[in-house]
């Protein structure tokens, strides 16, 4: 049959989009952020932070009848924290919102401040390398190293109730595959069930014996190992204004000046050139507050 006459793509080609954006602009691709769930963040001004601690002494020997007590020493240590500028700038030019870009001026200024809290992130759970702690490089966690590694952590006397253990990708594989593995399988539906079947968000994988399982973006211990780690911290939701949220916690991020965002316009370039930064440090604040635990990347 011949073709007709008319309306169609080939004679309205200018009139018909070469083609669609969608509306929502994906972020780059990054692990889900944990550190808010453990950190202790707190105020701080200054050159440096100091998080104090007293020392342990224990009470040792009875008082005799009528004798004095013996006089002891009330002494205290302490970890520091030093700030570091940290951010990100761009330059946005004029033409880019003239000619109708869908993702407006907010969306970038916040796709930048997603990066600083990434670094943020990074910042924190690197820690661990630096910490005390199981060392099980080039071997594989199992349940028998997570046992050992957090007696081991018991033993130097964390102060809250609440434990955390934050793992790498590869570290949360083998923890999975071991109650996977354990007494034929049976655990995947009893005591190890929340940890093996996951929740409805990638960072939160459950609890283990108590300890509440984070899967996050930690360092390598070098590079055939990563470095994980067990962090003792009060209950989510505890706050106070002048000690921060979660006070205590054994991995801290003392906080200058947090995320700030700054413009300025050129009309000689004809844009605006946007930063945003970030005042802060991340430290241990107390050693027997967290644990590390190294262990084989590979499966």
């Amino acid at each position: 049959m011949a073709t007709i006459a008319g309306a169609n793509t080939t004679t309205l080609t200018e009139t018909i989009p070469t083609e669609s954006i969608n509306g929502l602009v994906l972020p780059p691709a990054n692990l889900i952020r944990v550190y808010q769930a453990f950190t202790w963040q707190c105020p701080a001004t200054g050159a440096k932070h100091v998080f104090p601690q007293i020392v342990a002494a224990a009470v040792t020997g009875t008082q005799t009848e009528t004798d004095e007590f013996t006089a002891t020493d009330l002494e205290t240590v302490k970890e520091e924290i030093s700030p570091a500028m940290i951010g990100k700038r761009s330059f946005h030019s004029d033409q880019v919102d003239l000619e109708g870009s869908i993702l407006t001026p907010q969306a970038r200024v916040n796709a930048m401040a997603d990066e600083v809290e990434n670094r943020i992130d990074k910042d924190v759970l690197g820690l661990f390398v630096g910490a005390a702690g199981t060392d099980k490089s080039g071997s594989n966690l199992s349940l028998d190293f997570f046992d050992e590694a957090l007696a081991a952590f018991h033993a130097v006397k964390p102060n809250h109730p609440r434990i955390v253990f934050v793992g790498s990708t590869n570290q949360i594989r083998d923890l999975r595959k071991a109650i996977r593995n354990s007494a034929g399988g049976a655990l995947v539906m009893g005591a190890g069930a929340a940890v093996f079947n996951g929740l409805p968000v990638q960072g939160y994988c459950g609890e283990w014996q108590g300890v509440e399982i984070y899967q996050g973006n930690v360092t390598q211990a070098d590079a055939s190992n990563d470095a994980g780690g067990f962090v003792a911290c009060p209950p989510m939701g505890i706050a106070d204004a002048a000690l921060g949220i979660m006070p205590g916690s054994g991995v801290g991020l003392a906080i200058w000046r947090g995320l700030t965002i700054g413009a300025q316009y050129f009309p000689s370039r004809q844009g605006t050139d946007i930063t945003v930064s970030a005042y802060l440090g991340a430290g241990i604040t107390a050693d027997n507050n967290i644990w590390s635990v190294f262990s084989k990347k590979a499966a």
